[in-house]
């Protein structure tokens, strides 16, 4: 299913994203699969990318030569502090990018106290729900206006 995500799907979708992330994550055993790796190393939009690396390594049986990514799958480690991406093998080139940046949530920001939150009613977690589900490009204003209206910052 992650070789037909990233073989089937645009880079820019997020199936093919879902399927990158699954492969960054697994990296470490593409080495046991070299079948698997050949299939991989024939994915046109993997190209680049340091799983894809791994994979062309694992077919001509270098692997032990392989050095270890800095950050999400990223091999030029960059300032400290520096957006993650999406696996991209060669992130820091002026062309650009394959694939749009991945960011992740900074996890130091601090949070308030579990007291200060309240559970918003049942229509309006229906409601959000809703909307969450719903949203599109087309959509994202008029949705926005109404998420703004309706979660007031103790649901938050």
């Amino acid at each position: 299913m992650v070789w037909q995500a990233v073989r089937d799907h645009d880079p820019s979708s997020t199936m093919f994203k879902c399927g990158l992330q699954a492969l960054v994550q697994s990296k470490d055993r593409l080495k046991e699969w070299k079948s698997y790796c050949g299939l991989l190393a024939q994915v046109s939009g993997l190209q680049g990318i340091y799983t894809w690396k791994i994979a062309q390594n694992v077919i001509s049986g270098n692997v032990d030569r392989l050095s270890e990514p800095s950050v999400n799958g990223n091999i030029d480690q960059g300032e400290p502090g520096a957006v993650l991406t999406n696996g991209d093998f060669n992130a820091s080139s002026p062309e650009s990018p394959q694939h749009p940046l991945f960011q992740s949530l900074d996890p130091t920001m601090p949070f308030r106290d579990p007291s200060a939150y309240t559970e918003p009613d049942e229509e309006v977690q229906d409601r959000v729900l809703f909307v969450l589900n719903n949203i599109s490009h087309f959509n994202l204003e008029a949705k926005l206006e109404f998420l703004m209206e309706h979660l007031r910052e103790e649901y938050h």
